[in-house]
């Protein structure tokens, strides 16, 4: 590894520990960068935090010095770790052995192979459960906005020290004024998606278009995320999670939803219909062995039914949501809310020019918020520390299609994945029947649901996630009104 890449890595490694130096400012992050990145903290000692673990006979621990001194490259999604083949740790590595890198990640190897005096280990995401056997992990967090940046709070002096000391120059590649902003285009969609920190709360907003076959569509959204708590444990058992909640306090506020859709000439079809658009804030710290991360995001679900020439759609949405709490899993089939949530919404403005029947459906997640642990809460930073070009090389010429392609349709829509998850939906829609009917008539329908849950990368079953309905309601709005229309 080049001088300049262990730097870095030391630095990334020693994040948690309180050794460092001051915070650097940079410019906005764009498509091709990561996103904003508060310092990240150890919180393993914080008052009522707790990481007590056994770890299972096969898990392998990788320490922090051994990474430092043996990791060579990291490929681009962070599944290729190419590291030194004569470390006693990485070479008894086989496929199916469960490595925890301290403060790294949590991977399971897939393969192993040795390649003119390189090791590379294709790996994939592991469990909490494939490598903990018995456990108790919980953490109690305030989590902070302000202009100068979002952080998470502690009251200890300690906690203070540590975070005064703590390196930002990797973790924290842009905190200019707290700010992040992305834009770029993904699956014929531009993007625009900015968190801003102000008192007591961070703004959030998001700007979407495509145009495509005679269809020119748009979505915009803006709300915010109040300071809150967030409040998290979980119990493993014999290889299992047996308990597990998530709860938030003060959690509440706004978002407001718009949309349009009209033709410019006779449309075609539309293509990908649902985007998840990127992480535009990252909030990580270090819990034991383990690096979480609090993430916000959002996507967006939109499909146009628009057959004819000259046609438009537009339709406005405000949601005010309150005390959106959490879940509590006690290991069986299913979860429960463990608090009262609700939320009032207000189809605020419709229009409609149609020569025949349309219809558009449009909806979007904001904010989603998801506690992740392992790797995809750090891999960011890691591919800032190594270059990826040897293990980028070596993912395909080694591993081939093993190697995972994109992402699943069903991980590009509105559902969620992380660890554990809260979110708010917005869905709207617009029914217009057109004058040549009988009785012509419009049709906007507002749906708005908050949920929470958790997958299977924490819980470890094979079922996939577990999630309950904070709340869910619809409004319906006709013109002319009282009038069955679609």
């Amino acid at each position: 590894m080049r001088p300049s890449s262990r730097r870095a890595l030391l630095m990334l490694l020693l994040a948690g520990s309180g050794v460092g130096c001051g915070s650097r400012q940079a410019a906005p992050v764009t498509a091709s960068s990561p996103p904003a990145v508060s310092t990240a903290q150890d919180l393993t000692n914080r008052p009522g935090n707790e990481y007590h673990v056994t770890y299972k006979p096969g898990t392998r621990v990788i320490s922090r010095a051994t990474l430092l001194r043996s990791l060579r490259s990291v490929s681009t999604d962070g599944s290729v770790f190419v590291v030194d083949p004569a470390d006693p740790d990485f070479g008894a590595v086989t496929p199916g052995t469960v490595l925890l890198l301290e403060r790294v990640g949590l991977r399971r190897a897939r393969e192993v192979r040795h390649e003119q005096g390189q090791l590379a280990l294709l790996t994939e995401a592991a469990s909490l459960t494939d490598a903990i056997q018995e456990g108790v992990i919980k953490w109690n967090i305030p989590v902070r906005f302000a202009p100068g940046g979002p952080h998470l709070a502690d009251a200890t002096a300690d906690a203070r020290e540590l975070l005064a000391r703590a390196l930002d120059t990797v973790l924290a590649p842009a905190q200019a004024g707290g700010n992040a902003a992305l834009s770029g285009s993904k699956n014929g969609w531009k993007y625009e998606v900015s968190a801003t920190p102000a008192a007591g709360r961070l703004n959030l907003a998001a700007h979407v278009t495509k145009s495509v076959n005679g269809i020119e569509a748009t979505l915009q959204a803006v709300g915010y995320v109040p300071d809150f708590n967030t409040l998290a444990a979980i119990t493993i058992a014999d290889g299992t999670v047996t308990q597990m909640q998530l709860q938030n306090e003060h959690l509440s506020g706004e978002v407001e939803m718009s949309f349009s859709a009209a033709t410019t000439d006779a449309p075609g079809g539309f293509g990908q219909k649902q985007v998840r658009l990127p992480t535009v804030l990252k909030m990580p710290f270090f819990l034991g062995m383990l690096p979480v991360s609090l993430e916000i995001s959002s996507a967006i679900t939109f499909t146009p039914g628009l057959g004819a020439n000259h046609q438009l759609a537009s339709a406005r949405f405000h949601l005010t949501y309150t005390d959106l709490k959490g879940f509590d899993y006690g290991g069986g089939p299913a979860a429960s809310t463990n608090g009262q949530s609700d939320g009032n919404g207000e189809i605020l403005d419709t229009k409609g020019a149609t020569l025949a029947g349309i219809g558009v459906v449009a909806g979007i997640s904001m904010p989603r918020l998801e506690m992740k642990i392992g790797t995809s809460s750090i891999v960011a930073a890691l591919e800032k520390a190594v270059p990826t070009s040897l293990a980028d090389a070596l993912q395909q010429t080694l591993f081939g299609k093993l190697v995972t392609q994109g992402l699943a349709d069903a991980e590009e829509s509105i559902k969620t994945e992380g660890a554990a998850h809260v979110q708010v939906v917005l869905v709207g829609s617009f029914l217009a029947s057109g004058p040549v009917a009988l009785i012509p008539c419009q049709k906007t329908t507002f749906t708005f649901t908050a949920n929470a849950g958790a997958d299977a990368s924490v819980l470890g079953t094979k079922r996939g996630e577990v999630a309950v309905d904070l709340f869910k309601k619809d409004i319906v709005k006709t013109n002319p009104p009282n009038i069955n229309c679609g």
